[in-house]
């Protein structure tokens, strides 16, 4: 009768064991899943704030395309005036 109770608490004493395993296995699973959700989450808003700043450098290089394209246009209207100031001279003044 001994050998069968002892038989008895080895096969709870394992069932328990195996359980505890299982509980454990199953806590570093969820660690893990809680640290790539984690991860996940500021990849994300690292993204966010990689598009905000790809957007603004978008903006920047419009804005000076549009500045470059008026100091253009300035000295383009700046020289036709020059050439009418020497025009003028020449005819009133030589």
């Amino acid at each position: 009768m001994t050998n069968n109770l002892f038989v008895t608490y080895m096969f709870y004493f394992i069932l328990i064991v195996n359980c505890m395993s299982l509980m454990l296995n199953c806590y570093n699973f969820l660690h893990k899943c809680f640290f790539l959700l984690e991860a996940k989450k500021l990849a994300s808003q690292y993204q966010k704030e990689a598009d905000k700043c790809n957007s603004g450098m978008e903006t920047c290089e419009e804005v000076r395309e549009k500045a470059e394209e008026a100091l253009s246009a300035q000295m383009k209207l700046t020289a036709m005036w020059e050439i009418r100031a020497l025009q003028h001279c020449s005819k009133h003044y030589i």
